[in-house]
């Protein structure tokens, strides 16, 4: 169950144990007897494959979800380019128009806002 919720989310250990006591899911006791050896861990369940991917998700640095969401909405309603979204969730510009493109995310500019024809 704890490797289920590691990989679904995307936590820390550390982080899932003290939700989970927080939660009164598990005790003081448990929390300490899980905190250590996380790779002993996915591999007690056969799960060693999806350790390295885990390390990899936790280690990585992201932007909240709710700053993410605000930017893609910056970006989508116009008020924001490419340049200042990608550069704050660190990724390449071009790719992440792209990405985005695809996903149908596109920048809609107000009426008075001036197209590039009109320069």
């Amino acid at each position: 169950m704890l490797v289920d919720a590691l990989v679904a989310f995307g936590v820390s250990r550390e982080a899932m144990l003290n939700r989970l006591h927080k939660l009164r899911a598990i005790t003081e006791d448990e929390r300490g007897q899980l905190c250590s050896g996380t790779g002993c861990l996915f591999a007690s369940v056969g799960r060693s494959v999806d350790f390295g991917q885990w390390v990899a998700g936790v280690t990585t640095r992201r932007a909240p979800v709710r700053v993410e969401q605000r930017l893609l909405d910056g970006y989508r309603k116009g008020r924001l380019g490419i340049g200042p979204v990608a550069t704050l969730l660190a990724r390449d510009a071009e790719e992440l128009r792209e990405e985005l493109a695809d996903a149908g995310v596109t920048p809609v500019f107000a009426d008075h806002d001036h197209a590039l024809s009109d320069l």
